[in-house]
């Protein structure tokens, strides 16, 4: 029984610090220290990269919309990544050969990670900006993420990400709390240099810092982790924002993060050297609390509850044994309701995602390999 006690206590504690803990310390250290990035307005030869398979519906909205970018014409180089798409997105990419847009075809289908490898070796930009086709830039979106690398400690670039809602017909600054609280956690990461992810449908690194990524692994992973090993800094750039739109589906994010955690977790462990706190302790710190604890979160929820059943007869755990299956309850009301908004969605979106957490982790575990993306749209 006694050791029944401490296993919950002991796997609460980690939820609670995961998603309250970790925050707060990121908050204290930031208060003691706080590394700004030295901006200025430069303008380096730039190579914006998009990757894409079968986007034949977004992909002439997001060439014009990178086109229309504001930065020196002269010194902007578009490239589309095709991952031999079988749809219109060639042919539609071709059109804009006048316009200077550089189409590069894979000639057979290899994934997301190959088709940026091969193209990013053809950039001539001193910077590169690897994008999504699904990933609308704001207009200063470009000279923003650009003049941080001014810094030379500065090796890579993380913009914000917004989301706009299929169900709604403006752009919102965020998507619920959820992307309130990523975006604090990355600010602070970001202030005090252990900053060591990105969002894979937007980011920029120096090109003299690209690294060829695995195939089996996502480049917006392995990249910033790269960046970090060489001895430069991955920075958050609040005032470069791109918007993309969330998945139609509870279906389709679940897909989506379950791919997304198979890969990233196996990736963030080939990088072990980064895991060590005598080498790097901040970034470790990070990678251990913002990505690997989080997405184990579901087995300890799990042997939470299973604690908590043995220890039912016990008045206080009885309390956390009712509070555990209400709230399961409430999320799959939300699920049976399909409820995209309120309350009843907060625990049915933090159950979809734990559970692809679950399976991801699994996955990962057991080696599988997801080479291949397919967009959930």
């Amino acid at each position: 029984m006694t050791s029944l006690i401490i296993i919950f206590w002991l796997s609460l504690g980690v939820v609670v610090y995961v998603y309250a803990g970790y925050p707060f310390l990121l908050y204290l250290r930031s208060l003691i220290y706080n590394n700004a990035v030295k901006k200025a307005e430069i303008t380096p030869k730039i190579s914006v990269i998009i990757a894409a398979y079968n986007e034949e519906k977004v992909i002439a909205q997001k060439i014009d919309n990178t086109l229309n970018v504001d930065y020196p014409k002269d010194k902007l180089e578009i490239i589309v990544a095709s991952d031999c798409s079988t749809d219109k997105t060639n042919q539609i990419v071709a059109g804009y050969k006048n316009q200077g847009v550089i189409l590069n075809v894979q000639k057979k289908r290899k994934g997301k990670t190959a088709a940026l490898n091969d193209t990013a070796q053809k950039a001539s930009g001193e910077i590169l900006i690897f994008s999504d086709a699904t990933a609308m830039l704001q207009r200063d979106c470009v000279k923003m993420i650009v003049q941080n690398f001014n810094d030379l400690s500065v090796g890579c670039v993380c913009p914000k990400i917004t989301y706009k809602n299929i169900f709604d017909s403006h752009i919102t600054q965020n998507e619920g709390l959820y992307w309130r609280y990523e975006s604090y956690l990355r600010q602070q990461e970001s202030n005090i240099g252990s900053l060591a992810f990105v969002p894979g449908a937007c980011f920029a690194i120096r090109k003299d810092l690209h690294y060829p990524v695995e195939p089996e692994y996502d480049y917006d992973c392995i990249s910033p982790l790269e960046v970090i090993l060489k001895g430069y800094r991955v920075v958050y750039e609040q005032e470069a924002e791109f918007y993309e739109t969330l998945v139609s589906s509870a279906r389709d994010e679940f897909r989506t993060k379950m791919r997304m955690i198979t890969k990233d977790f196996a990736g963030t462990l080939s990088r072990k050297k980064l895991l060590n706190p005598l080498k790097h302790f901040w970034v470790s710190v990070t990678l251990l609390s913002h990505k690997l604890l989080r997405w184990l979160i579901p087995f300890f929820l799990i042997v939470i509850f299973v604690c908590n059943v043995f220890l039912a007869n016990i008045s206080l755990f009885k309390f956390f044994l009712y509070g555990q299956i209400l709230f399961y309850l409430w999320a799959l009301v939300g699920l049976i309701l399909k409820q995209k908004k309120g309350l009843l969605h907060i625990p049915f979106y933090f159950c979809v995602i734990n559970l692809a957490s679950l399976i991801g982790v699994c996955k990962a575990i057991k080696g599988e390999k997801i080479p291949m993306w397919q967009p959930a749209r």
